[in-house]
């Protein structure tokens, strides 16, 4: 091989990672301009839909999480962790606070979007459901404690009226 290909070959390389790199960027800077725009959106009480993705199969259900205005809400996140997994998706991991009357929430996610027709999209606003599994393995796990404490104070009560007799 000659020297000049090889050349070439660097040069077409270096040129690729380049643009890579711009994209990479780019789709970065348009992802966290979304997500702040979501977030005014939201915290002003208006309905998000613009920001979800027209391929969304659900999105009447997940539209009815904004229902009603937030005391308040933040999306939390770090722009230079916005992560393209595929040349027209992107994660970032963020938290999410929100406050509406006596409700709380803080959630640790990620959020995914899609890229349709040369515009970014939330795929879903699933991060808004309450956590159920979290919830429930927590309750399950408390009823789990509370039957071995009580099985274990029987069993003592038991012991204790069978030496005093």
């Amino acid at each position: 091989m000659k020297k000049s290909s090889i050349f070439l070959y660097v040069v077409v390389f270096v040129i690729a990672m380049a643009c890579q790199l711009c994209v990479a960027q780019q789709t970065g800077e348009q992802v966290a301009n979304l997500i702040e725009r979501f977030q005014k959106t939201v915290q002003e009480g208006q309905t998000p839909s613009d920001f979800l993705s027209p391929n969304t199969r659900d999105a009447d259900a997940q539209l009815q999480l904004f229902q009603g205005k937030f005391d308040s809400f933040s999306v939390k996140f770090d722009a230079s962790e916005i992560e393209s997994t595929e040349p027209e998706r992107a994660t970032v991991p963020a938290t999410i606070l929100w406050r509406r009357g006596e409700s709380n929430l803080e959630r640790h996610t990620k959020l995914n979007f899609e890229r349709v027709n040369g515009q970014w999209y939330f795929t879903d606003f699933r991060f808004m459901r309450f956590p159920w599994v979290l919830f429930t393995s927590i309750a399950l796990a408390g009823f789990a404690v509370g039957i071995a404490i009580l099985f274990i104070y029987l069993r003592f009560r038991k012991r204790s009226s069978t030496v005093a007799a």
